[in-house]
């Protein structure tokens, strides 16, 4: 379904649509998003993620299902998500910059509907079309986050689980 500010999408074979650690990961669109963003998606993970604190840095181990897009760019960060049966983080990483901007404890072991929108460098969680967590704006020296479109792999952890039906707009929603 196309509508304004569509950049792409991908619908997977049920066939296709579980995840084992994949490090093989997959493109939406073909764009570079700043600022503004919004993935849709259907997820179901099958394995646990670190749950972090809001500034945290965080370590190895993620189940990212957007990825983390790391950069050189002194102060741009790329922002992945990382979901797990038992809650939520999002994750910026650049140089020497790996911190979490959004936390979100909570039962995650079915199949949800997600939005994961970046608005003014802000991250927003959505689950079945209710807000479940707002993050916060990236700190010193990283003022710009972005999305190279990627997904099903992170740089410290790939998915884990279901996952499909993927819609990345260039604005938040």
């Amino acid at each position: 379904m196309e509508t304004a500010n569509y950049v792409g999408s991908l619908y997977l074979s049920d066939s296709y649509s579980n995840f084992t650690n994949n490090e093989d990961y997959q493109r939406v669109g073909s764009s570079v998003l700043y600022d503004n963003f919004t993935f849709e998606f259907d997820a179901k993970p099958t394995v646990t993620t670190p749950i972090y604190s809001l500034k945290e840095y965080a370590g190895n181990g993620n189940n990212f299902i957007l990825y983390d897009s790391y950069t050189t760019d002194s102060n741009t960060a790329g922002i992945g998500l990382a979901i797990g049966t038992n809650g939520a983080v999002a994750i910026a990483h650049g140089p020497n910059y790996y911190y979490v901007l959004l936390t979100y404890k909570g039962n995650l072991s079915e199949k949800h509907r997600y939005r994961f929108t970046l608005k003014n460098n802000v991250p927003y969680l959505y689950v079945d079309g209710s807000l479940v967590a707002t993050g916060i704006e990236p700190f010193s020296p990283i003022s710009i986050l972005k999305t190279n479109s990627f997904i099903l792999a992170g740089s410290y952890g790939t998915y884990t689980g279901y996952a499909n039906n993927f819609v990345l707009y260039n604005t938040a929603r």
